[in-house]
């Protein structure tokens, strides 16, 4: 599993290592074309990418894309759509993903600060190297 992070800065690598076959005039194999009167680059438009993530994204965009039933929607609807949601209370909470299915479920700040205290405890017992935090 590659962590999204990790994804976005091999994507970036990937474009700058594009650009550098158009700059080194290779234009057959680069997946940019250049931009005419200007000195931007665009992706041809032959050129397409895909991603499929099998687990929840985080936080509450798992929330916004269970509300999406088709594909093809006016950006106006979905900014209608998503303002409806934000103005929700289950808007803006700390999540955490569950393991065996797709979803997510919020994290009470109790919680949250139960398992800090005990972190604190294990740390001040010396006993312990290193303390992971169980949400």
């Amino acid at each position: 599993i590659i962590p999204d992070k990790t994804l976005r800065r091999c994507l970036i690598y990937y474009c700058y290592e594009q650009l550098k076959l158009y700059l080194n005039e290779k234009y057959d194999e680069t997946i940019f074309e250049k931009i005419s009167h200007n000195n931007q680059y665009q992706i041809k438009s032959s050129i397409t990418f895909h991603l499929y993530i099998s687990i929840a994204p985080c936080g509450d965009s798992r929330l916004i894309s269970q509300q999406d039933n088709t594909y093809e929607k006016s950006s106006l609807i979905n900014l209608k759509q998503n303002l409806k949601y934000s103005l929700k209370k289950s808007c803006g909470l700390l999540r955490r993903k569950i393991e065996v299915s797709e979803g997510t479920i919020p994290i009470l700040a109790k919680t949250i600060y139960q398992n800090i205290s005990i972190c604190d405890e294990l740390i001040s017992n010396e006993r312990f190297l290193t303390c992971i935090i169980l949400l």
